[in-house]
């Protein structure tokens, strides 16, 4: 009996070093899987500023689009939104040439500037949570909905121009956050946290 018994135990202590040198494997794949991941997010991130209009559709997945010429330009035209949100962007692709019968978010990048954003957006235009940004210079030109910015909410372009024209101007910088400064913020525009709402 003895002789059935020790081999099931080294079994068991086998099969326990097994376990332990695969899990060892596997937070070491984890790791290597993280870095690719991070190395990719990277490359596409540099990549995606620098594609053309017709690759950023074609990234999206969005394959009804219609074209037209105009002034010896093509100009793109999508019937629903475009999100380029969450993707770590410095900078926007060059969508100047583009117009969205939808809403467009870039917001939680990294962007510096709106340069290159649509000519037209009919719906909302998002672009808040980007700390690097600090005007609205390079704004897409015609905007049918709300504005949403870390500076507020506003109804439309024109009640933007209205109430903050200082935001659209390239020599406009945000000041740094002072003690008390985003409840004075607050009070003047009205802005919300997303978890006050």
């Amino acid at each position: 009996m003895t002789m059935r018994r020790t081999p099931a135990i080294t079994k068991i202590k086998a099969g326990a070093i097994i376990n332990r040198s695969l899990s060892w494997r596997r937070c070491s794949r984890d790791a290597n899987f993280n870095n690719l991941l991070k190395q990719t997010k990277n490359m596409l991130r540099l990549r995606l500023s620098e594609m053309s209009i017709e690759e950023v559709l074609e990234f999206k997945r969005i394959h009804r689009y219609s074209k037209f010429w105009e002034n010896d330009r093509v100009v793109y035209v999508i019937d629903h939104s475009l999100s380029l949100m969450g993707l770590s962007l410095t900078r926007l692709p060059n969508l100047n040439d583009l117009v969205i019968r939808g809403g467009f978010d870039c917001s939680r990048n990294l962007l510096a500037s709106l340069r290159g954003s649509p000519r037209e957006v009919s719906g909302s235009f998002f672009c808040d949570q980007n700390p690097r940004l600090h005007n609205l210079h390079g704004l897409s030109t015609r905007i049918g909905g709300k504005i949403v910015t870390d500076f507020g909410i506003f109804d439309s372009l024109a009640a933007l121009t209205r109430e903050a024209p200082l935001l659209l101007s390239a020599d406009f910088r945000k000041p740094k956050a002072r003690p008390g400064f985003i409840e004075k913020l607050r009070a003047i525009t009205g802005w919300k946290k997303d978890s006050d709402r």
